[in-house]
């Protein structure tokens, strides 16, 4: 069994409980025009994140749909504000950067 008090997550995409290393963090960083997702690899940016395996099945998997879930608190605030939603061309720049790091 998996001791919930040692540093583990859940991946957003498969949801499998994995150690926190394994995982690879995204965040949503809202600007004015849009909501932004970033690949952060040192748990460093200050905002909403979540895990995702470095597989490839959890990558091609990753979507909008599987953020809008995951982040739907902040897009709502988004939207209300700026009338604005999530920037799809920097999610397909994530997730083909994902895809890049794990073929090396």
């Amino acid at each position: 069994m998996i001791s919930p008090h040692r540093g583990y997550r859940s991946c957003v995409v498969c949801r499998k409980r994995d150690v926190k290393g394994s995982l690879c963090r995204v965040s949503l960083q809202i600007t004015e025009e849009a909501g932004c997702i970033v690949v952060d690899f040192g748990c460093k940016v200050q905002s909403r994140g979540a895990y995702i395996h470095l597989s490839v099945e959890c990558i091609r998997k990753f979507s909008s749909k599987t953020l809008s879930h995951n982040f739907r608190k902040q897009l709502k605030q988004l939207s209300r504000a700026s009338g604005t939603v999530l920037d799809s061309e920097r999610l397909e720049a994530v997730i083909a950067e994902l895809l890049q790091l794990v073929s090396d």
